[in-house]
């Protein structure tokens, strides 16, 4: 395991970074907000998935990249990718974790609407995720 992350930290650019949570600090955790809820990603939702993680811009990467990474194992995926969701049941934040390269724990996608960002919905659901992550958990993300 040490050396597929070393290969990515060594392949990756100056804008890359990781991080590593050895175990959840569990007094950080926080409930979702009243009136949302967390519930697993359906199938008849991953286009809603998508396009959450597009941003209305890159759509053709990440149907490649769900092609190639996540729809292999999309049994799998539909078990770990979990959705916040408003009192409709409309889903509004995603987050989960991934074994990348079937060895390493890693942070599945995590993204909030920006209409709902500030309402500690994110980290709610970012709670609820932690508490059945397996650990070491890395996360990926880049430099702006």
């Amino acid at each position: 395991m040490t050396n597929i992350l070393q290969n990515m930290i060594d392949g990756a650019n100056s804008n890359n970074l990781f991080m590593q949570c050895d175990e959840p600090n569990h007094s950080a955790f926080a409930p979702l907000p009243v009136g949302f809820t967390s519930r697993l990603c359906r199938r008849d939702e991953l286009i809603i998935w998508k396009k959450m993680w597009a941003q209305g811009k890159y759509m053709d990467f990440v149907n490649h990249y769900y092609d190639k990474v996540y729809a292999p194992f999309d049994d799998e995926f539909f078990c770990r990718c979990m959705f916040a969701v408003d009192e409709n049941d409309k889903p509004i934040a995603a987050a989960g974790t991934w074994l990348s390269y079937r060895k390493i724990n890693t942070v599945l996608w995590f993204f909030t609407l920006p209409e709902y960002e500030g309402r500690g919905i994110g980290r709610g659901l970012f709670s609820c995720v932690m508490k059945n992550a397996k650990f070491p958990l890395y996360v990926h993300t880049l430099r702006v």
